[in-house]
């Protein structure tokens, strides 16, 4: 169901609709936080995985709360465990990070890859820069064009130049200054 206005959103929100529930947490977040996080508590509690996303990053980053990365890092992982590929990303950018997690390449690449069978140009892209500097893999210039042409394609623009770096440095393939 789209919804056009507040009052419809709310209404359906107070209806008990989940995804009424996350639009409207996300359309209040810089407005009223503490009305914002209720709704995506309750979004959350009736399984939406953009809720758990949400509130992985906001106890993660310690917008409006105090900073929790346990918590964080436990909402995101729920959340790409179901599927979801903005959690994936995010706890994937978590591990390469080392950011509230010890550092892993091998988990990093892991949630990378998930999110990029969904078709997550930036997971493509950072999939694409691990391989291009050896970053938890083998070194692999074919590797990493071959990422960087997925996110490219999606209009992702640090990958349209990564590419364009390798074609003109003829990493990955022939050199050929027409692509």
């Amino acid at each position: 169901m789209d919804y056009y206005d507040r009052e419809q959103l709310q209404e359906a929100a107070d209806a008990g609709d989940v995804k009424a529930m996350f639009r409207l947490g996300s359309n209040l977040f810089n407005e009223d936080f503490e009305k914002a996080f209720g709704w995506l508590e309750a979004a959350a509690q009736k399984g939406s995985t953009d809720a758990l996303n949400a509130l992985g990053l906001i106890y993660a980053q310690g917008w409006g709360v105090a900073v929790d990365k346990e918590r964080g890092k436990n909402l995101l992982l729920k959340a790409a465990q179901k599927g979801n590929d903005s959690a994936q990303l995010n706890l994937a950018n978590m591990y390469r990070e080392g950011s509230g997690v010890m550092q892993d390449n091998t988990e990093a690449i892991h949630w990378y890859e998930e999110a990029a069978k969904k078709g997550s140009a930036d997971a493509q892209f950072y999939l694409g820069k691990m391989h291009l500097e050896g970053e938890g893999v083998n070194q692999s210039d074919k590797e990493a064009l071959k990422f960087f042409q997925e996110a490219a394609k999606k209009g992702h623009a640090e990958a349209q130049f990564r590419l364009g770096y390798m074609y003109l440095e003829g990493r990955g393939i022939e050199e050929s200054a027409d692509r």
